[in-house]
């Protein structure tokens, strides 16, 4: 017991080495590393491409070179420091199926996920096989004990923090697989030995002594170094006289501009980000803050970036210092079933009315910030396709939020029913389409086109799609809203925009786009398949169009309300 509790520092400096060595090579190719903070179970080092994008991690190619020269040396030096070795391999493992996991469960790679399997039975087996048979059980067992408890109570803790509870941590996950085979392989070797429980006893102890202040100091080191950075960055930040008034109606050749990755809406990448877009063609923003909300329950809790909005304020400013305008669309996080705003369906009428009363404190917040910042369009709600029934509660929100954001307002409405039979768009300034109509393999359009003028037809209000995209994969058309496991295509996904493009760009009802969606860590290329245009031909697309000098102003006249 001594032994592996002596030994347990190499198990978080092993995945520390792994990830400085990385860092090293990453540097050698020309990149830069952007943050790098200390955990419980190792070292999270971010890096920055020469482009200037994030890379959510470091390279796995380098992390597994680097996996692999620590798995060479841990088996030349079995001879003479069999535990040493044993242990070695098994933060090797660790640290290359940690490394590999985002790509196999977000990704949906087949190589990431079989790279872990592979990973894990070198972890496995290297333990069984660079520790002797008469001490095999004992030292596996106290290794194990020690290591995989603190490492499973900080990997619970931070999962739940971030509400992921329907998916285990599956590096975790895939190296206790790993031992338990190596168990099975020792029971058949030796025979089952039995781990007396005042080892049990000191393993609990040691975790309850260690875990805690690790967690403490971690997440505070975190906080105070994110803090300060920020903090620099606002005040660095040129004020932008905001105009006297608001148009009511105007063209938006938009993105949704997302907060994906660390440091992302930091005032000076997001400048970067958009000066590209702004080369681009594009002219308008959504920028999506969130909120958390259960499928079945009244509460809406606000994110952390709901405490202030002195950094949406500077967005503002950079923005409006680029001649682009801004969409402000506060969206619902939902973990439940469907894991999507829509689910959200509370029958009962009293926990309705609750709900009701806390998703208005949660969009006045955030319309207050949008006058604050001077947004030029604000969103009172997306996607609450079973909510948004009830039309007298959604006119009564419609009416406050006019109360303190004086400028045009939207309802982001899912395709299809809720779209088509929403009773409130004459309370509003512009109809707005989460346009994921699935086309047919023709890609024919027209259909779409008679759904979308038969609402504008009845309420005469302009037209926008606040959102819409394409996965860069084969048959993206039949389920626009998802990426399907597909082979990736980027001219299918150009395809798909052209299509769009052709069919509502120039009616005179039209009245612009939000492409789902640009990250403002830059993260996208050609070998991403999500619904993202970045680093993609259709993102060329995107600039011939918006580049195009559309002309407007043709056709029926707009009726928009008139300001409060």
């Amino acid at each position: 017991m001594r032994q592996a509790i002596c030994l347990l520092p190499l198990l978080w400096l092993v995945p520390v080495f792994i990830s400085l060595l990385s860092a090293a090579a990453a540097a050698f190719l020309g990149m830069s590393v952007e943050w790098m903070e200390p955990a419980p179970d190792g070292l999270r080092v971010i890096m920055a491409l020469p482009d200037g994008s994030i890379s959510r991690n470091l390279p796995l190619d380098l992390r597994m070179m680097a996996a692999f020269l620590l798995t060479s040396a841990a088996f030349l030096m079995r001879r003479t420091a069999p535990l040493l070795a044993a242990l070695t391999l098994m933060a090797t493992g660790r640290a290359a199926a940690s490394g590999l996991s985002f790509e196999a469960i977000f990704q949906q790679r087949p190589w990431a996920m079989a790279a872990v399997v592979g990973w894990t039975l070198v972890a496995s087996l290297g333990v069984h096989w660079c520790v002797s048979a008469r001490t095999y059980h004992r030292r596996l067992a106290q290794a194990l004990v020690i290591f995989v408890l603190p490492v499973a109570i900080h990997q619970a803790w931070q999962f739940s923090g971030f509400g992921f509870r329907r998916m285990p941590p599956f590096g975790l996950a895939a190296i206790a697989a790993g031992m338990v085979t190596v168990a099975l392989a020792g029971a058949l070797r030796r025979g089952m030995a039995h781990l007396p429980r005042r080892h049990w006893v000191a393993a609990a102890a040691v975790a309850a002594i260690m875990i805690p202040p690790g967690v403490s100091a971690t997440a505070r080191y975190s906080r105070n170094a994110q803090r300060q950075r920020l903090n620099a960055e606002l005040a660095g930040v040129k004020q932008q006289p905001a105009p006297e008034t608001y148009d009511r109606v105007f063209f938006q050749r938009g993105v949704s501009f997302i907060r994906d990755g660390f440091g992302a809406y930091y005032p000076e990448r997001s400048a970067r980000m958009l000066d590209s877009l702004r080369s681009h063609g594009v002219d308008s923003i959504a920028l999506v803050p969130y909120g958390r909300s259960d499928a079945r329950g009244p509460a809406i809790r606000f994110e952390a970036d709901a405490e202030t909005g002195r950094i949406y304020t500077a967005l503002g400013h950079l923005a409006r210092a680029r001649g682009i305008r801004i969409l402000l669309k506060p969206q619902l996080l939902v973990f439940g079933p469907g894991m999507f705003p829509g689910s959200i369906d509370i029958p009962d009428p009293d926990r309705r009315r609750e709900w009701f009363a806390n998703y208005q404190r949660f969009i006045l917040h955030w319309a207050r910030i949008a006058s604050t910042m001077h947004a030029d369009l604000f969103c009172v709600g997306t996607e609450l396709a079973r909510l948004s029934r009830h039309e007298d509660q959604w006119r009564e929100l419609i009416r406050q939020v006019r109360m303190v954001y004086p400028g045009p307002l939207v309802y982001a409405a899912t395709q299809g029913e809720e779209f088509e039979q929403l009773k409130f768009w004459d309370a509003l300034d512009f109809i707005g389409l989460n346009n994921y109509y699935p086309l047919p393999d023709s890609l024919d359009t027209s259909e779409v086109v008679r759904k979308v003028e038969a609402v504008q037809a009845r309420y005469l209000r302009p037209v926008i799609f606040t959102e819409l995209g394409f996965a860069s994969v084969e048959g993206a058309h039949r389920q626009p809203w998802a990426e399907p496991r597909a082979p990736v295509s980027l001219e299918h996904q150009e395809r798909c925009y052209r299509a769009v493009f052709e069919a509502f760009y120039h009616k005179p009802w039209f009245q612009g786009m939000y492409w789902w969606k640009i990250s403002a860590d830059g993260r996208g290329g050609p070998e991403d398949r999500s619904l993202t245009p970045w680093r993609k031909p259709a993102m060329q697309l995107v600039r011939r169009w918006y580049t195009y000098d559309r002309s407007a102003g043709q056709g029926r006249s707009f009726h928009p309300p008139s300001a409060p």
